[in-house]
């Protein structure tokens, strides 16, 4: 595939270079060099078809994703890539929904957090382990979140996650609550300061909420 962009001295450029892992709201590569830095915007040409992507991170030198890039669409609804992908995923506070029941319970249902379609990058540590790998954020709410990956990590892995969304890095530890094997998981949030989970519902106020599934 091709990539065009502009350097940090302001000139054009031009590189050819392969995926790593698609999904519908972005792509990893393998490389790619002369870009200016994370948010900087390029455009991705796979065939005829193109389209513009936002770089939202770098993988660092000795990790599992060293010298790759994570992108999302600037665009979401232009996909470029050709082949299908499996149906979308919803998560609700990184939990899978409720099975069905036979008949409804006299309890009141008890209300879910608003689940919110997003792009952004995420880096997920296990809890004692020093290697971080890089996915992409792909639904948000004030409990958890879902994290598009090529190396999900088992259910009840504790993990501390740092995201960047819209502009905003937040931090948090949380534990996975399901994966789905080499496309990604859903991770419910355990333990967040005042100041990040502050910061969280700044960012997901200006997303407008899914519907109710």
């Amino acid at each position: 595939m091709r990539v065009r962009g502009v350097d940090a001295d302001g000139n054009s450029f031009t590189q050819e270079t392969h995926t790593v892992n698609i999904s519908r709201r972005g792509a990893r590569l393998a490389w790619l060099s002369g870009f200016r830095g994370i948010g900087d915007t390029v455009e991705l040409q796979h065939g005829r078809e193109k389209a513009p992507f936002r770089i939202v991170w770098v993988g660092e030198v000795g990790t599992p994703v060293d010298n790759q890039v994570g992108l999302v669409a600037v665009e979401p609804k232009k996909y470029i890539w050709g082949v299908p992908l499996p149906p979308p995923v919803r998560v609700d506070d990184g939990l899978p929904p409720p099975a069905p029941v036979a008949r409804r319970s006299r309890q009141p249902e008890q209300r879910r957090r608003p689940r919110y379609d997003c792009m952004g990058g995420v880096q997920v540590c296990q809890e004692g382990a020093e290697s971080v790998q890089a996915g992409t954020l792909a639904e948000i709410s004030l409990g958890g979140c879902y994290i598009e990956t090529e190396w999900p990590l088992p259910a009840n892995t504790r993990v501390r996650v740092e995201l960047r969304l819209g502009g905003v890095e937040i931090q948090a530890r949380g534990k996975v609550a399901y994966m789905h094997p080499s496309f990604g998981m859903g991770v419910v949030f355990t333990e967040m300061t005042p100041e990040d989970r502050q910061r969280l519902e700044q960012v997901t106020s200006r997303f407008r909420p899914l519907a109710a599934n």
